[in-house]
């Protein structure tokens, strides 16, 4: 019986094994062109449920997702005529809980631009790293949709190489929206996402 027990545990022990080696992250590809990696787990985030900053109050509204000038409102003019954007900011969490920083290298956002590269209409998501001991802040990524060509409504992304830190600093993705006139539709952000897109994790 004893024999027996120790031949169990041994197969047990094993099978443990063989499935620890024979684990790989799985990869799928969600925008054209680019393999994600779901290990780390990605950070995910709907446009409306970010902070809008109190500058953008009158001028912003929420569908679903969505997050967008409503109705004809448009961007206010600055110095030199430079428009203002409607900013909102999204709080990014580390989802492995603080053990090890995620290696993200991508930033995801899923957006619509009436003018595609025109700049009457843009949304710009700014991945940004808020340093806990100062408060200075450093952007990592910039994304800008009048850098692409015209996209109806999908997900492009740009990649950094910064490596995050989680016990030194916090991060935040704001989103500015800009639209200089009712001629154009107004552009929405709907979706980001902060993902592994280089190689399998070690």
């Amino acid at each position: 019986m004893k024999t027996f027990r120790n031949h169990a545990k041994k197969m047990l022990t094993l099978a443990v094994c063989a499935v620890s080696l024979g684990y790989a992250a799985n990869s799928f590809s969600d925008v054209n062109g680019l393999i994600e990696w779901d290990e780390p787990s990605p950070w995910t985030q709907v446009a409306s449920a970010c902070t809008v900053d109190e500058s953008a109050v009158g001028k912003y509204a929420f569908n679903n997702a969505d997050f967008y000038f409503s109705g004809s409102k448009i961007s206010g003019s600055g110095r030199l005529n430079f428009a203002l954007p409607m900013t909102a900011r999204c709080n990014v969490n580390n989802p492995l809980d603080a053990k090890t920083d995620p290696s993200w290298n991508t930033l995801i956002v899923g957006y619509k631009d009436p003018d595609g590269q025109q700049t009457n209409a843009s949304v710009v998501a700014r991945l940004i790293q808020i340093k806990r001991a100062t408060g200075t802040a450093a952007t990592i990524a910039t994304f800008n949709s009048n850098n692409i060509p015209s996209l109806d409504r999908g997900e492009s992304y740009i990649t950094f190489g910064t490596a995050l830190d989680f016990h030194n600093n916090e991060y935040l993705v704001q989103l500015d929206l800009v639209r200089t006139t009712t001629d154009v539709a107004t552009p929405i952000v709907y979706s980001l996402r902060l993902t592994n897109t280089s190689k399998i994790p070690q």
